[in-house]
């Protein structure tokens, strides 16, 4: 009789500890003493972005991948020679006084056209990138080149561009060119005036300013190869 009473009592103990926890015994997760389970965010998937070219500047981001192409900048044009002097009979593109050699290098990543505001001035040569599909770019040798813009403003809202690159110790057929230039909506539309003719006629283009330098980086073909080109002020 008195284990049955005891067996009561210790069944009506329990129903009142439930009861004043005002909890469902099955309502706990196992293993957690009770304290909810910490769930994290999930994740956004970045596998099928852009990878960012090393040759991007401030003012540019990168906008997908080149699948084809590359070539040669040293060989002759299909343009021809537009002409051997300057708009005004001078020499054509700048004068001597190359900046310092730098390396070139080639990349498959698109860029997007910043425009900008353009500033008068003398610029070395701060990049030579062609561009190419990753295969292209896989096997290019890597050269040294240096160079010279001059940008004057035409007294119409727009520029002569006197440009010269030259492979440092390799063969430049003619490499000076000039060409008169409008801005347009990321694109300079340019009519060249003289030297070893190209192919283009809209640079896409973004100026902006770096380390406290106004920077030109512009697109067009040189031979057979496409060129990115970064000019960066004295």
């Amino acid at each position: 009789m008195k284990l049955g009473l005891l067996a009561l009592s210790s069944v009506a103990t329990c129903a009142l500890i439930v009861a004043c926890s005002g909890g469902d015994p099955e309502s706990t997760p196992a293993g957690t003493d009770g304290v909810a389970p910490v769930t994290t965010a999930p994740q956004p998937d970045r596998s099928t972005e852009p990878m960012v070219g090393s040759d991007t500047v401030p003012g540019e981001e990168d906008a997908g991948l080149i699948t084809e192409g590359g070539g040669n900048p040293e060989e002759p044009s299909d343009a021809g020679l537009v002409s051997d002097a300057g708009p005004d009979g001078g020499t054509c593109g700048p004068g001597t006084g190359n900046g310092p050699a730098i390396a070139s290098a080639c990349s498959s990543s698109k860029t997007f056209n910043g425009g900008g505001t353009i500033t008068p001035g003398t610029y070395d040569l701060a990049g030579f990138t062609l561009t190419g599909s990753l295969a292209f770019c896989s096997s290019y040798t890597v050269r040294s080149y240096a160079g010279r813009l001059d940008v004057t403003a035409d007294g119409q809202g727009g520029f002569i561009l006197g440009e010269r690159a030259v492979q440092v110790g390799g063969f430049s057929p003619v490499p000076n060119k000039s060409f008169s230039a409008k801005q347009g909506s990321g694109v300079l539309q340019v009519v060249q005036t003289c030297g070893l003719g190209i192919k283009s006629v809209a640079f896409g283009y973004t100026a902006s300013v770096t380390d406290g330098k106004p920077t030109i980086v512009y697109t067009h073909d040189s031979g057979s190869a496409i060129v990115r080109y970064r000019w960066v002020m004295r």
